[in-house]
């Protein structure tokens, strides 16, 4: 694991971020409160990439000693682009599918470390939209293993 998350949460964000560093083109990556702090400065641009933990569910499998945990983490990837407008003749209209390309070219099928399963991808969707840019979150799923000892009541 190359993120220090302890024994009982093996999935970290940084190792996303990481991994569309080194196989993407974006202007930015970065976490959730990167694009935050962007959004209240008012301040996005297009051809970010921000990536944030959705949520875990977790299911169990006990024996007389542990308890065997299996985590279905979820996490997106929010991308911005720039929103053009066709009727205007702007020349890269596409940008969007080829930052959601990049992404799920470096993002699916992948396996974090500390992971079990490669990433599968969920989708996306169309988060918001101004006249300047769209914001688009990509969805992935990914699982892991813990094992807790039973504590004594």
């Amino acid at each position: 694991m190359s993120a220090d998350c302890g024994h009982f949460v093996k999935f970290s964000e940084r190792d996303v971020v990481r991994r569309l560093q080194d196989n993407g083109t974006f202007r930015d990556v970065g976490l959730s409160a990167d694009i935050a702090a962007l959004e209240a400065a008012r301040a996005l641009i297009s051809g970010g990439a921000y990536v944030l933990l959705a949520g875990d569910n977790g299911s169990t499998f006990a024996d007389s000693k542990a308890i065997e945990h299996q985590m279905d983490v979820q996490f997106g990837v929010v991308l911005i682009a720039r929103n053009y407008r066709i009727s205007k003749g702007e020349s890269d209209a596409d940008a969007l599918q080829e930052m959601r390309h990049q992404c799920r070219q470096a993002i699916a099928g992948w396996q974090p470390p500390g992971c079990d399963l490669p990433v599968e991808c969920d989708g996306g969707q169309l988060v918001k939209y101004t006249a300047e840019l769209l914001i688009w979150v990509e969805r992935f799923t990914t699982q892991y293993q813990f094992s807790a000892t039973r504590q004594p009541r």
